[in-house]
């Protein structure tokens, strides 16, 4: 492996199913204890790549290999615990008997098996419903029992393909607060997958956005192309001041609607440092002042509007 500290490596995959492709000659890399987000709208790719990843199928083009292993072999399944979407299971089955039984098809014993469902049954905050029967709980119980299943072995790759679609805001906040967790805690490598981009942010620290197949762009999220950050201020002279912020280096837009300025740019230190020694200079009074980093569905707006134009 070139980087002692990637855990998993996305060379060039593709896949075709007949004349159309799903994933087209994606890369990028997962950085060891990290949470890493697969983002982008439904149809984009990410649940075929993530297949590939767990070794469901085989990509038509590539290579991926998690822990220097390719994907799909036992030696890199032993890394790996995986949430698919719509996760279900046997709804007669009693919640503790399920999680014994994936337990056991990871070459647990079963006494080993029994303690660690009951501590993931703790952890998840199942543990009084370990004796009901899967159908008997909610979307959000069973989604949280589905995470616990995925880390029944232990795995030091956790895979969350759309983990949180289908839960209200309060049950998709529990899910990636535990998603953090396990990254913060537990040093965990997480891959999470999903369309909804506004709750993400909040514990990714990288990202692949994808769009049609094309992974967009990948890294960072602050790091992502041309991140821009966006303010406004409140002065009692606009006009003067709009002028002045104009000719600054970094600076994309700007804008004034009566004595509210708004600014858009990519040098965010920059232009707090001069606009501040302008206000204090010129004797401006400044009512508010309020800074907004561009949201991961911003970011995923416009580095798809890019990629459109560039097409174009």
């Amino acid at each position: 492996m070139k980087d002692a500290e990637v855990a998993v490596e996305v060379n060039g995959v593709s896949r075709a199913y007949g004349n159309f492709l799903a994933v087209k000659d994606a890369t990028f890399e997962v950085l060891k204890g990290s949470c890493f987000g697969l983002v982008g709208p439904n149809g984009a790719g990410k649940t075929t790549l993530i297949k590939i990843l767990t070794g469901l199928i085989k990509p038509t083009k590539g290579e991926i290999r998690v822990m220097e292993y390719p994907a799909g072999s036992i030696g890199a399944k032993k890394y790996i615990g995986y949430l698919p979407e719509n996760f279900s299971f046997n709804e007669k089955w009693l919640v503790m008997d399920m999680m014994i039984y994936i337990g056991i098809l990871y070459g647990l014993p079963k006494e080993e098996a029994e303690n660690r469902a009951l501590g993931l049954l703790e952890w998840t905050g199942l543990r009084e419903w370990s004796y009901f029967r899967f159908g008997e709980l909610s979307a959000g119980m069973k989604q949280r029992v589905g995470m616990a299943q995925a880390l029944i072995s232990d795995p030091d790759i956790l895979i969350l393909d759309e983990p949180a679609a289908s839960l209200d805001p309060l049950g998709r906040l529990e899910v990636l607060r535990k998603v953090r967790e396990l990254v913060d805690e537990q040093n965990k490598t997480v891959l999470i997958s999903s369309h909804i981009l506004t709750e993400l942010e909040r514990v990714l620290d990288s990202v692949a956005v994808m769009d049609k197949g094309f992974v967009v762009a990948s890294g960072k999220i602050e790091d992502i192309m041309e991140v821009e950050s966006f303010y406004i201020l409140e002065v009692d002279k606009p006009n003067f001041l709009v002028e002045k912020i104009k000719r600054y280096d970094g600076v994309t837009d700007v804008s004034r609607s009566r004595k509210e300025i708004m600014v858009k740019t990519r040098d965010p230190a920059e232009f707090e440092k001069r606009v501040l020694k302008e206000i204090l200079e010129s004797n401006i009074r400044l009512f508010h002042f309020w800074v907004k980093g561009e949201t991961l569905e911003e970011i995923f707006m416009r580095l798809v509007g890019k990629k459109k134009k560039r097409e174009g």
